[in-house]
């Protein structure tokens, strides 16, 4: 009895199952095309554009340092 259920139950998930891939596979193609596009935006951005920190925190054996080291460009093309 539980075979004359199950048969047709099977069937009705295969439809829904192919269009789930069909769909991920599409979500994945544009999360691709939205990363290429990402990074050559960034490999297009100059330097000038840019600005980062760096925070570094060392303990060793009770002895500590730190650092924080960073970029920021001038506007002014004549100060940088």
């Amino acid at each position: 009895m539980t075979l004359k259920y199950w048969l047709p139950l099977a069937f009705l998930a295969c439809p829904i199952s192919a269009e789930t891939t069909n769909k991920e596979s599409s979500e994945r193609f544009t999360l691709k095309e939205k990363v290429t596009q990402a990074i050559t935006k960034f490999e297009g951005t100059t330097r000038e554009h840019w600005a980062y920190q760096v925070s570094r925190y060392e303990n060793e054996e009770g002895d500590i340092t730190s650092s924080i080291e960073g970029f920021g460009p001038n506007p002014d093309i004549e100060k940088q």
